[in-house]
């Protein structure tokens, strides 16, 4: 598998080799939504049928994991649209580190 890394905003998406074990289905009917806006109501989202996400407990995003069943752009309100390629990928919030105390990063 070739590695995969980009960013869209306060979202950090990357390849992995598989889902975790611990992680549960999400229904997500053709619209998985990786990360809602906090100030804006705008949100990080994969319209397409050809996903299936998962999530996992010990996240802070709607979608934590999901599979492209072919190439997906990522949609933001705000952000030019990105091309995910077909695979498995990780959604990661970002951080930023204040005075030695992490923060998610707001966008």
């Amino acid at each position: 598998m070739k590695a995969f890394l980009i960013r869209q905003g306060d979202v950090l998406i990357r390849s992995i080799d598989a889902i975790p074990v611990d992680a549960h289905p999400l229904d997500c009917k053709g619209v998985a939504t990786l990360a809602l806006g906090e100030a804006t109501g705008h949100h990080h989202a994969i319209y397409s049928d050809k996903v299936r996400a998962f999530g996992a407990s010990d996240r802070d995003t709607l979608c934590s994991f999901f599979i492209a069943e072919e190439p997906i752009s990522l949609a933001h309100q705000e952000h030019t649209a990105l091309e995910i390629p077909k695979g498995t990928h990780e959604v990661v919030r970002q951080r930023t580190y204040v005075a030695g105390v992490a923060k998610r990063v707001v966008d």
